[in-house]
């Protein structure tokens, strides 16, 4: 946004001012053209790399719950069966 907003402002004051300092801008607006996909690419591959380790997160969360579930299920068996033998039932 900021990079964008940079462009703007030079574009606007680009056309003001003598010969050499319009040479000036002119540099500089093509430097910040530049600029802007590189930057553009950085924030890409950090947003793709957040939503990787997010996922990543995600499947070991729904891996650990269901690990927690089997043992809660055998866990509850080994209880049930604890119960029967010491009433004897």
């Amino acid at each position: 946004m900021v990079a964008f907003l940079g462009l703007a402002l030079l574009n606007l004051a680009g056309g003001m001012g003598s010969a050499g300092v319009r040479l000036e801008w002119e540099l500089a607006r093509s430097v910040v053209g530049a600029v802007i996909p590189v930057l553009l690419l950085i924030g890409m591959v950090h947003v793709e790399t957040l939503f990787r380790e997010r996922a990543r997160v995600e499947r070991e969360q729904r891996l650990r719950h269901c690990e927690l579930d089997q043992f809660l299920d055998r866990r509850t068996e080994e209880l049930a069966a604890a119960r029967k033998s010491f009433t004897g039932s």
